[in-house]
């Protein structure tokens, strides 16, 4: 017989515990006549019980193809949308502060000079210059509303981000409890 293509397994069976004890006595007691061989006998219970399942399931191999086909997530992925939410979320804050301390620095030309060109009131001159101020102020409040949305939809996507993992976890969780199942 060649040695080659044959391929050694071994496996120890608990007799404290009651399902190796059953795995026993059916092989120490298996009827040959109608099973070729206790080898033979556990090669088809195996290879029924793969079968009850997807191949997907039971090979590593298998479960990772599964799990890109599905979109799952892993570490390296999560890392990577942290550092690109985190990237965005930060040139969005300096885009909107230097927007920000744009227009305080423009109202504040254009206030030194309406007092400089104006020739009117002090009333006048007041006036325009509570215009300014309140529509600085408008624009920091827009800015402020802005960043308060973006924070929200940043905590959106981490939410969105733990319930994929979540959902990862309960597949692994019934994964197990699946194999745990006779």
């Amino acid at each position: 017989m060649r040695q080659d293509n044959l391929q050694f397994y071994s496996f120890r069976l608990n007799l404290d515990n009651p399902q190796h004890r059953k795995i026993n006595d059916v092989i120490k007691d298996l009827n040959l006549s109608i099973f070729k061989s206790k080898n033979q006998f556990i090669a088809d219970a195996v290879e029924t019980y793969i079968d009850s399942f997807e191949k997907d399931d039971v090979t590593e191999e298998g479960s990772l193809r599964k799990a890109k086909q599905l979109g799952y997530i892993n570490r390296s992925d999560l890392e990577k949308i942290k550092e690109e939410m985190r990237y965005e979320l930060m040139s969005e804050v300096r885009n909107e502060v230097i927007k920000l301390l744009g227009g305080v620095v423009s109202g504040m030309q254009m206030s030194s000079n309406a007092s400089v060109t104006k020739k009117g009131t002090k009333i006048e001159e007041e006036e325009d210059h509570m215009k300014v101020i309140l529509s600085g102020l408008l624009f920091l409040l827009k800015g402020m509303v802005w960043i308060l949305f973006t924070a929200l939809k940043l905590a959106l996507e981490g939410v969105k981000i733990i319930l994929l993992l979540f959902g990862l976890v309960m597949r692994i969780f019934l994964v197990f409890v699946r194999v745990g199942t006779p």
